[in-house]
């Protein structure tokens, strides 16, 4: 038996006993350890088990966002490939007139091999761009690379006339997307109006309502025979002379104005007569001097309900009236 000196007093001792007077790990201690080692390894499977959920849920995810936009993107192709493609999309003329001599009419062409059913509309365009359908036709089995033409007066569905403005035209095939008109010869847009200037030449203005004794109208100065239309469609009332007044001079009712329209001075008897219906733009007669006349020019006027001398008053808002339609063209 070896003995060895014992570091905290000097004397010797048994090795073996030195050993067994050490203390070693409690039982706390024990289950301390074994509760950290429980808890690193619960943290470790809840980490790949996170990581593996991720990986699953990445996976199919990613393959189904794939999937959807291809199949967007298919379904664009295929409805472009659909899509009708016109070749021609013009109207004319280009200004249309409420009761007036003709409609608008509307011509177009599509491309490709097989008939189509369409609808086409007619939309009025306001100045802050808002778009309203005004009418629709429905044409079914169209040949393509054919000429097909729909045609319309401005008016609503009760008769009135359409507010003034701009209007297009625009097909689209029936349930399906509105045809490409991009490329297409030709204008789709008109301008619609419910008067026009009578008098089509060159012209000045003379004197006003109240502007002499009796004076209820407004003149307006032009070369002897320029022509006179009808600012308003209607029916003729009166067509008679006065030679110390009017001079030959025609009365039309104008169609739902609620207004009387007074031609006077005519170059000679005008060339519509009572009863007969006129329209819109449609010639009526011609710049004269006749009657008590300084000059050759229309004497212009306008009545209220029921009209002309027959209960009616003459419109102070005649001057204003015919300085819109003039711009109007």
């Amino acid at each position: 038996m070896r003995f060895h000196q014992s570091r905290a007093n000097g004397t010797l001792g048994n090795p073996e006993e030195a050993g067994r007077g050490r203390p070693g790990p409690g039982p706390a201690e024990a289950l301390f350890g074994v509760a950290l080692a429980t808890l690193a390894a619960t943290a470790l499977i809840a980490a790949l088990s996170g990581v593996a959920a991720l990986a699953a849920d990445a996976a199919p995810g990613g393959a189904e966002a794939d999937g959807a936009a291809a199949a967007a993107q298919a379904a664009e192709a295929e409805a472009q490939a659909k899509r009708i493609v016109l070749l021609r999309a013009g109207a004319t003329p280009r200004k249309v007139y409420y009761a007036g001599l003709k409609p608008v009419t509307f011509r177009f062409a599509f491309k490709g091999k097989r008939k189509r059913d369409v609808q086409v509309q007619v939309v009025h365009r306001a100045q802050d761009g808002t778009r309203t359908v005004i009418k629709r036709w429905n044409r079914d089995d169209l040949e393509p690379k054919t000429v097909h033409k729909v045609q319309w007066r401005p008016r609503t569905a009760d008769g009135k006339p359409v507010k003034v403005g701009t209007y297009f035209f625009r097909v689209r095939e029936r349930g399906g997307q509105f045809a490409d008109g991009s490329k297409a010869e030709g204008n789709r847009n008109f301008k619609a109006f419910h008067h026009i200037f009578p008098v089509r030449g060159p012209h000045t203005y003379g004197d006003g309502v109240g502007a002499g004794r009796g004076h209820r109208g407004q003149d307006v100065f032009a070369k002897c025979g320029t022509k006179i239309v009808a600012a308003r469609g209607g029916t003729v009332k009166y067509r008679a002379y006065q030679g110390s007044a009017a001079g030959h001079y025609v009365v039309i009712k104008g169609r739902r104005s609620g207004m009387d329209y007074a031609y006077m001075h005519l170059h000679k008897r005008a060339r519509v007569k009572p009863g007969q219906k006129v329209k819109t733009g449609e010639l009526i007669g011609r710049v004269g001097a006749t009657g008590n006349a300084s000059g050759c020019h229309l004497h212009f006027e306008l009545w209220s309900k029921p009209g002309w001398y027959s209960g009616g008053s003459h419109m102070p808002s005649v001057t204003n009236k015919l300085r819109r339609w003039d711009r109007w063209g």
